[in-house]
């Protein structure tokens, strides 16, 4: 790796540092502001509803913007738009228990989060060469879970002791901060090309499902990786809400969990930038998501303090694992000039079964029957795990006739 490409990396790993700290902020903090304020579940499920209907639109749509636009000038939007949303509400915020800011700013942040990721993952496969692809993804991986870890130790406090206000002024600093930083990145439009073709939009947005019409295994895998994700995702919805009412805790212990699933990403990234060149990924994250579902399975017969703090430093490696694992065989399995619109479409499939799940939940969980969640996570995570062996087959059918 030459210089400007080890310089390209330091300002992503800075920016990206930065940027996803502010956000764990947000998604931990105001999850539990809005938990303590409602006695009732259904009104955190109807926030990230509203979140996951939003993400169908946006998600595939903005694998069209990763192709076409340029991925620098894209991601310094999303900061700044960022800053800007953020300074708003800072604004106009004047009472901490005010549900309906609240729900507006952890959709806002849930969507930021989810067009951050794909556009950071194409913009890593233009600038850096194939054979870096993974020890870079394990890079932003470790550098993603140690800001999740000092971002859910910090909500805690800062919630606990300052407030929301306090909250708004740190994440504002920081993708100020982050935005400036980004800026110096050494990718101008010209030296690589962007797809500006006149084909129309709606065009280009089916052209990701259309790649996957003769490859539905490689579809299979994507969303299969894409479980753990989601599963996580609902976690933010019944984690707070089973350490309120059924571990009867307070936000210390949920700032702790999410500590410990940062903790869980980091040894997982770690032992990634270690062995991901050395050992079988898929068989590897078929034994992971095992583990992962027999540590969900636990947590439904058995509510205990440490055995949910654990269960959360898991979910942070099975998360971890799939993602890097998934980004690099997508990668290395999709052109460059199509992977916005093929992952988007992969993510579209996992906010649609996301969606479904949560508008199941919502419709029936109230505070005495949460455990009936994570029974369902369960079965979700042994889909995964067949998903995971049926790529593994046809890889080998595969390779048996080349």
């Amino acid at each position: 790796m030459n210089n400007i490409s080890k310089f390209n990396l330091f300002t992503i790993i800075l920016s990206n540092m930065l940027s996803g700290f502010a956000r764990g902020l947000i998604l931990i903090g105001i999850a539990w502001n809005i938990t303590e304020n409602q006695s009732t579940p259904k009104f955190l499920g109807m926030i990230i509803i509203v979140a996951t209907f939003l993400l169908l639109f946006i998600g595939p749509n903005w694998g069209v913007v990763i192709d076409t636009f340029h991925k620098k000038s894209t991601l310094i939007l999303i900061y700044l738009s960022s800053t800007i949303f953020y300074l708003t509400f800072l604004i106009i915020l004047k009472d901490n228990s005010s549900l309906t800011l609240m729900a507006i700013l952890y959709i806002g942040t849930m969507i930021f989060s989810q067009i951050h990721f794909p556009t950071q993952s194409s913009l890593v496969q233009q600038l850096f060469s194939k054979k870096y692809y993974g020890k870079i993804n394990s890079i932003l991986e470790v550098q993603v879970q140690v800001t999740q870890m000092i971002a859910g130790l910090a909500a805690g406090m800062i919630i606990d002791k300052y407030g929301v206000t306090y909250l708004l002024i740190v994440v504002i600093i920081c993708f100020l901060i982050a935005s400036l930083i980004f800026s110096f990145l050494k990718y101008t439009e010209n030296e690589i090309s962007i797809n500006k073709s006149h084909t129309s939009y709606y065009k280009k947005l089916r052209e990701g499902f259309k790649f996957f019409y003769t490859k539905k295994f490689i579809l299979i895998f994507g969303i299969s990786s894409f479980i753990p994700f989601i599963i996580l995702m609902i976690s933010n919805y019944t984690g707070p809400l089973y350490v309120k009412n059924v571990l009867v805790e307070n936000i210390k212990i949920y700032s702790l969990c999410t500590t410990m699933y940062a903790i869980g990403s980091l040894i997982s990234g770690i032992l990634a930038s270690i062995f991901i060149n050395k050992i079988n990924l898929i068989k590897f994250i078929i034994i992971n998501t095992c583990v992962f579902s027999l540590f969900i399975f636990l947590i439904c017969i058995i509510p205990n303090n440490i055995l949910f703090i654990f269960f959360y430093l898991y979910l942070g490696l099975t998360v971890s694992s799939s993602r890097l694992v998934s980004q690099t065989i997508l990668m290395n399995l999709i052109p460059s000039n199509i992977i916005g619109r093929a992952i988007s479409s992969i993510e579209l499939i996992s906010v649609i079964i996301r969606l479904i799940i949560i508008l199941f939940l919502t419709s029936f969980l109230d505070t005495s029957n949460i455990k009936i969640a994570y029974l369902l996570l369960f079965c979700v995570s042994l889909l995964s795990i067949f998903g995971y062996i049926y790529f593994n087959y046809r890889q080998k059918k595969l390779s048996d006739t080349q």
